[in-house]
């Protein structure tokens, strides 16, 4: 099974970044929808300016144009009283909701290329669905879409209507398709090193929080290992940065052969690496990090740190740093605990 070792790690490194990429904050994603809801409503206004035969009826067009505005103050307030705490429930209701104003829309419109047009917002709810949402949640919401489409073409009972809400329906599933491709793989791109392949520091937060919230549920140990290889600078000095990019993915290369499966390594910056190890305690970690430091090419220094109920990712990260500090003080190359 000699490919069990780099799958594994690649499955933990990839639930690293995932944790990063599931952390869209929904404070964001309402401040986008609500942005949409007041630009629908002022293109539809717009629309109603124009003069068409035969005349609608602007009573219930007009209602359902402007439901628009006032659902975009009620997402901004709610997006204020909430914050980061919005619940996401309360999203995908929301999207939902502009899905039957959409369809309501179209079948307010009493001009064929006005009900159409009309039709043409649903990209905009893809797009947004596929930048913000899980895979499972974008399949969801397409699924809403093609319900509701349904039954507005039914209700119309146009032919021609049909087909073209048909070719409307393929082209939000391509858009979304796409903009869920792209965002995910951009995401991926931000948190990821480069050179190392590792998760990188923008990774960090929604790693933290997840690994925070397993330790505090399960009552489980948790340490966080800081890692500096000592006098890196001299390596890049005297045999050039290539030379030190080689021997940084030799050391991460050594950390991840040392370490357990279950522990995730982040490149916090230049030299430095974080190492979140779940369900360890403080002593296993030490004699894990002594073994490496014998048997690694380059000298490093390392501060560990245990998980305690109440602390975040800062009290974790600066008790780890003030441990790196202890160990560098006296004379690098070891491993010390707070």
């Amino acid at each position: 099974m000699p490919l069990a070792i780099p799958l594994r790690w690649a499955d933990r490194e990839q639930s690293a970044r995932g944790a990063a990429l599931a952390s869209h904050s929904y404070a964001s994603m309402s401040l986008v929808l609500a942005t949409l809801d007041a630009t629908a409503s002022l293109i539809g206004l717009a629309t109603l300016l124009v003069p068409q035969v035969p005349i609608p009826d602007h009573a219930f067009q007009l209602v359902i144009t402007l439901a628009g505005l006032p659902c975009a103050a009620g997402l901004l307030w709610l997006r204020h009283r909430f914050k980061e705490r919005l619940p996401s429930p309360l999203i995908h209701a929301w999207v939902a909701g502009n899905v039957v104003m959409i369809c309501l829309g179209s079948w307010s419109a009493r001009t064929a290329p006005t009900a159409i047009a009309s039709l043409a917002f649903f990209v905009w709810i893809g797009l947004f669905v596929g930048h913000f949402f899980s895979t499972r949640q974008v399949l969801w919401h397409l699924s809403w879409i093609a319900t509701c489409l349904s039954v507005l073409l039914v209700v119309n009972g146009d032919r021609a209507t049909a087909s073209v809400g048909i070719m409307m329906f393929g082209i939000v599933v391509a858009a979304t398709g796409a903009s869920h491709y792209l965002s995910h793989l951009l995401g991926q791109v931000a948190v990821t090193d480069a050179l190392t392949g590792l998760p990188n520091r923008q990774a960090l937060d929604g790693l933290f929080d997840r690994e925070i919230a397993a330790a505090h549920s399960g009552g489980t140990a948790l340490v966080v290992a800081l890692i500096d290889v000592d006098h890196f600078k001299t390596i890049n000095d005297h045999h050039g940065h290539l030379a030190g990019d080689d021997a940084l993915v030799s050391f991460v290369a050594h950390l991840r052969a040392g370490l357990r499966k279950t522990d995730i390594i982040v490149r916090y910056g230049g030299d430095e690496f974080v190492a979140v190890m779940p369900g360890c305690d403080i002593d296993h970690a030490k004699d894990l990090f002594d073994q490496l430091r014998a048997t690694s090419g380059l000298p490093t220094s390392t501060g560990l740190t245990s998980w305690a109920p109440g602390d975040g990712t800062y009290d974790l990260l600066h008790r780890a740093d003030q441990a790196l500090y202890r160990a560098k003080s006296q004379g690098r190359n070891q491993v010390a605990l707070l």
